[in-house]
């Protein structure tokens, strides 16, 4: 299931395949025998008594490495064939061991400049590792993700032809915050700038986040065209539902936007005619999982949806935050450049898997805007959270999706 390997796509060193020649080629080593001080005619018969032995046709093609043998092996087509030849090599008293000649490959390396400040990809200690996973799959256009956040914006790094038709899902005039009060077909981020205790808590002013146009970006920045960064999914559609605006967004409408994201109705709202097949929910709040959400989550995820939710960035434990805290859900913690847990993270029994979020001065870059308050220009940040390590793991279910569209959540 997805929950239980959400990364394996990513982690999986899948960067060699078995050759694709005429003749099925193996590499043995014999016990007891030097192949580098035996002359040729010994090594040739030695391969014919092991072929007798293993009652399989094998040809000697020459000495390889220091004391292997690289043989051919005619007679064996299919991958069971293969399958049973090593396993009759591995079995003979006389072979120390015997493997698959495989091919490898170059891995695909995107060619975007900030490439290489995008740790979290391509290393192998705290990064995930994406080059060998790109090489196995990178995205096709009936897997459909929603991101549902604060919305998103036209970006240079985003490819309008890979966007479905969003919604705005906001109710309050306030959240909302984009003119047109209400929810409507337009999920585009109006900025959620605030004033100092605009929202209640006695907070600072803030500038607008843009964190929809963020997630966004870490799901599917277009990759390899020489410009900013790369995504994860080259291939997926997109879907944005806003449910976050001016000091965030109410449970109801953030339920409604991930029913809507998974095709079922929703009262007062156009049915959705482009069902997700993965749900990234990086938003939470100070509270145990209702009954409510349950509900919606196992309504959603018995369609076959897998919802990503990050953990949150309290340093607290994960129980107290949901939907992080909700059953059924892929509840994602964050690592920072060397692997280990980043301090902000929330933690618990409840989280399901962890990936990078970054921390200190390893930051995970984003796609940005400069507005402080409205939409401004595009631009490039660096950032921090469990929102960037749930983004991750998104982009990673939709690869895995893409590559066996049956896998289950």
């Amino acid at each position: 299931s997805v929950a239980l390997t959400a990364l394996l796509l990513a982690l999986c060193l899948c960067c060699i395949s078995e050759m694709a020649l005429a003749d099925y080629r193996v590499i043995i080593r014999l016990l007891g025998q030097d192949a580098a001080a035996t002359d040729s005619a010994a090594l040739e018969q030695a391969v014919t008594d092991l072929g007798e032995r293993t009652r399989s046709r094998l040809v000697l093609l020459r000495q390889s490495g220091r004391d292997a043998l690289l043989l051919s092996a005619p007679d064996v087509a299919t991958a069971a064939d293969r399958e049973a030849l090593l396993g009759r090599l591995r079995a003979d008293p006389w072979i120390d061991y015997a493997i698959a000649d495989r091919r490898a490959r170059v891995q695909f390396v995107p060619n975007d400049p900030l490439y290489l400040d995008q740790w979290n990809l391509y290393e192998d200690a705290g990064g995930i590792r994406m080059p060998s996973a790109w090489d196995v799959e990178r995205g096709r256009p009936g897997i459909v993700t929603a991101v549902i956040d604060s919305g998103s914006l036209p970006h240079a790094e985003l490819d309008p032809a890979r966007f479905l038709p969003g919604y705005d899902f906001l109710s309050d005039v306030f959240n909302d915050n984009d003119g047109t009060p209400g929810r409507d077909a337009d999920p585009a981020d109006p900025g959620d700038a605030t004033l100092a205790n605009e929202c209640g808590d006695g907070g600072d002013a803030t500038r607008s986040s843009w964190h929809g146009l963020s997630i966004v970006g870490v799901v599917a920045a277009t990759t390899d065209n020489a410009l900013d960064i790369a995504g994860i999914d080259h291939g997926g559609r997109i879907l944005v539902a806003r449910a976050l605006g001016k000091c965030g967004g109410l449970t109801s409408d953030i339920i409604d936007a991930m029913r809507w994201a998974a095709g079922l109705k929703v009262v007062g709202v156009p049915l959705n005619p482009n069902p997700a097949r993965v749900v990234n929910l990086s938003s939470g709040s100070y509270d145990v999982c209702s009954v409510f959400e349950q509900d919606a989550i196992d309504e959603v995820v018995s369609r076959g949806v897998s919802i990503v939710v990050a953990a949150g960035n309290e340093a607290a434990n994960v129980a107290t935050t949901s939907p992080a805290n909700c059953n059924h859900v892929i509840t994602v913690a964050a690592t920072n450049r060397s692997g280990a847990r980043s301090g902000y993270t929330n933690t618990g029994s409840l989280v399901d898997i962890s990936a990078p979020g970054g921390e200190g001065i390893d930051a995970i870059p984003v796609l940005y805007n400069t507005g402080p308050t409205d939409p401004a220009d595009d631009a490039i940040a660096y950032a921090l959270g469990t929102s960037y390590a749930a983004a991750q793991v998104t982009g990673v279910v939709a690869l895995m999706l893409a590559h066996n569209a049956e896998l289950s959540p």
